[in-house]
């Protein structure tokens, strides 16, 4: 009987040794963690990850030299999906001011708050005459009653006191809570990072250089090469340049495209 009681004893202490080992392993693993500067993603969608160029850009100093403020219109009541985007614009935002410190700064706002005049007069600037954030109205029912909520889902970019640019996260009209919003916001989500560089690289960069679309050899005209050039002209200076068997012209470009000639 006594034997028994002994093992139970060596048992018990046993375990218990084995418990504040773990313990002592684990607390200090999370001290050296807390040391180290690293970052590891494990979302499904890579929401935290930045690419090289991104992170090297925000590091630097000489890039990105004052402060830029991003104003976003998604604070409110939202469904689940619209939630979702809140939170990876938040996300996203947060590991932009991981590298770049307090030259990174965003606050959300909501656009329904105030009274009734301030809040028409704040979604007329946003809209901006169609050239700004878009609403979007999402129908949906509850409890056998057909609601509409109407979201502005995008920002505003400030950058030493001056408006530089508007973000769309969701392109204005009406959607219904269903598979069509989950795939758009879905896009949107994994095109943040991208929307959020090319407004900073438009606001910071200080010389564009000079692109020419050539055109003297059957090349395509301006009508059909549109999509590109919005894709280009706010890193480029876009100019035309026809050519009458001479290429002196040229010269002062920085580079040249050729769109599909037909002509030698």
């Amino acid at each position: 009987m006594a034997e028994k009681k002994l093992n139970k004893l060596s048992n018990r202490a046993y375990y218990g040794i084995v418990t504040l080992i773990a313990l002592a392993l684990i607390i200090l693993v999370n001290i050296i963690i807390s040391f180290l500067d690293f970052r590891v993603d494990f979302t499904k969608d890579q929401r935290y990850s930045l690419t090289n160029s991104t992170i090297n850009y925000l590091e630097s100093d000489s890039l990105l030299v004052d402060k830029i403020l991003f104003k976003i219109y998604l604070e409110g009541e939202f469904p689940a999906e619209v939630k979702r985007l809140q939170k990876a614009v938040r996300d996203k935002l947060d590991e932009f001011k991981y590298y770049a410190g307090n030259r990174i700064e965003y606050e959300f706002i909501n656009p329904n708050e105030g009274s009734l005049e301030d809040q028409e007069a704040l979604k007329e600037q946003l809209l901006n005459k169609g050239r700004g954030i878009r609403p979007i109205n999402i129908n949906y029912r509850s409890q056998g009653t057909a609601n509409i909520i109407q979201v502005f889902p995008g920002a505003v970019v400030e950058y030493r006191g001056e408006t530089v640019d508007y973000i769309r996260f969701l392109e204005g009209g009406n959607y219904a809570l269903d598979s069509r919003l989950e795939q758009s916001i879905q896009k949107e989500v994994n095109n943040l990072e991208y929307k959020f560089m090319r407004v900073l690289l438009k606001a910071t960069r200080k010389n564009k250089k000079k692109l020419a679309f050539v055109h003297g050899h059957g090349e395509l005209g301006i009508p059909y090469t549109q999509g590109a050039r919005r894709n280009i002209e706010d890193a480029y200076i876009i100019e035309d340049v026809k050519i009458d068997g001479s290429l002196d012209g040229l010269d002062k470009y920085d580079g040249i495209i050729i769109a599909d000639p037909t002509k030698k």
